[in-house]
């Protein structure tokens, strides 16, 4: 069961897909809000949303205290992105992608000109050679719930990266 995206508590289950480039909101929104529709759990409706974060992110979002998402609806949403992303030939399941901004201040919106998209070895190249620095916003893609999407974008030195990349 589709509910708009800001209409989800925070406590809402949440999942960050990404893109190696911006994505069209006029283009993906109607099949992510097709697929939202119809996604169930063990033939229950989810009250469940999806919405695009940054021009690179595909958040799915599911309301667990209605009915709780199973292993099988997730497995569902995952091969929906994938095939999403197989049309429009990207990748949208990569792991190892990382987002860092240029420039360290905190914008109200985003401009994906703003936005750098690299691999891991390009992310440990930035920061060895300090084009990412402790105060660099990087964003989270493992964040979990809807109510953590306020820490998407986080300076690196407060992050899971900078143990990753050795800061």
């Amino acid at each position: 069961m589709w509910v708009p995206f800001e209409e989800l508590p925070a406590s809402a289950r949440l999942w960050v897909f990404t893109s190696p480039v911006p994505l069209d909101t006029a283009l993906l929104l109607p099949p992510l809000q097709e697929f939202v529709r119809s996604w169930t759990a063990h033939q229950q409706d989810l009250k469940a949303s999806a919405s695009l974060s940054d021009g690179y992110f595909i958040l799915l979002a599911v309301d667990e205290n209605q009915t709780a998402a199973s292993g099988c609806s997730i497995d569902k949403a995952t091969h929906f992105v994938q095939n999403l992303g197989q049309s429009l030939k990207l990748n949208l399941l990569e792991k190892r992608r990382y987002f860092y901004r240029n420039g360290d201040r905190l914008m109200h919106a985003v401009d994906s000109q703003t936005i750098q998209v690299v691999d891991h070895q390009t992310m440990q190249a930035a920061v060895q050679g300090g084009r990412v620095t402790p105060t660099t916003l990087v964003a989270d893609t493992l964040v979990s719930k809807v109510g953590d999407l306020d820490r998407l974008w986080l300076p690196f030195g407060e992050s899971w990266h900078r143990r990753l990349f050795g800061l």
